[in-house]
């Protein structure tokens, strides 16, 4: 987003809208009713209007869904070219009440999103030739974008002209999950990180919507034991790794810590016997310097090739 105006009242402003925006994202709201709430907080004495994006990705279906509050449009880069994903809607701060309309657009598999400011495509002081060249710096990229970072593109676009401006650029870059290889901070917190690259893993492969359920059911189930039970609340970490051969999928969740041997408490202690149930080969190996649970999933033949660029 951005704020019109500058110095203190502008900053405090765009403080305010941020947090109301993600206060209002994490419950539950829409990209729309988000932006709506962010327009009832322009009130007497604060900057006459702004204009803000907001769009919520599903990394796993691919999907994305905005809306727009007077921003300039974001640019889909993919294998196409350079695409503008023009959406209308009024600036906050302009009408009492907005009424936007919410857009859902399907990612490519391999691409890259890139939001930014109006700074950015009006230092010549002609928008439409900012626009053109935004477009062109970015369709020369189209094949490596996943090497690119924000503060370099943002230079290349804008090269030595003088920033009349406050400039900003988000780069979103996103490409299939062929295997995993994380490490999580040991909390609960991070279960939901680790279930969601599972899926992604899962969907990039082709596998079916059965198995995929099981190799993350269970994986998830292991993981879930080494974050809660490993460091005995201490600060830990936990790697998550999954990759695929020709007949399985083999998932293995490493610790650092020492399991605490206190007895489990009734109705608990049943994450291990859903892995066995669901998995076709488990095996835990045991050490003073942590504990490692490989987990194996026969797959189905022929599985889908990854899906091409």
């Amino acid at each position: 987003g951005d704020v019109a105006g500058h110095g203190v009242a502008a900053a405090a402003m765009m403080g305010k809208l941020r947090h109301m925006i993600r206060a209002a994202l994490l419950d539950g709201a829409s990209p729309a009713r988000a932006l709506g709430l962010a327009n009832d907080a322009f009130g007497a004495g604060e900057p006459e209007l702004a204009t803000a994006y907001v769009g919520v990705v599903d990394t796993v279906g691919m999907t994305l869904l905005s809306a727009t509050a007077g921003h300039p449009p974001p640019v889909l880069l993919h294998k196409g070219g350079a695409e503008l994903l023009e959406q209308r809607g009024a600036a906050l701060g302009v009408f009492e009440a907005l009424d936007l309309n919410e857009s859902t657009r399907t990612l490519p598999e391999r691409g890259a999103l890139v939001l930014y400011t109006d700074g950015l495509i009006e230092y010549t002081h002609n928008v439409i030739d900012g626009m053109e060249h935004l477009q062109q710096t970015l369709e020369r990229h189209t094949g490596d974008y996943m090497s690119l970072d924000a503060r370099t593109l943002a230079g290349e676009i804008m090269g030595p002209a003088r920033y009349l401006d406050d400039a900003a650029l988000l780069l979103l870059c996103f490409e299939p999950v062929r295997e995993v290889d994380v490490t999580l901070p040991a909390v609960p917190s991070q279960s939901e990180k680790g279930r969601r690259n599972l899926l992604r893993f899962a969907h990039a492969w082709g596998l079916d919507d059965g198995r995929a359920s099981d190799i993350v059911l269970a994986s998830c189930e292991a993981l879930n034991n080494a974050i809660e039970h490993a460091y005995g609340g201490k600060a830990g970490t936990v790697h998550l790794r999954a990759r695929k051969n020709a007949s399985n999928v083999v998932v293995t969740i490493s610790d650092a810590g020492r399991w605490s041997e206190r007895p489990v408490r009734e109705n608990r202690g049943r994450g291990l016997h859903i892995i066995h149930a669901l998995a076709d080969g488990v095996d835990i190996s045991r050490a003073d310097d942590g504990t490692s649970v490989r987990v194996t999933f026969g797959i189905a033949e022929p599985q889908e090739a990854p899906v091409p660029y």
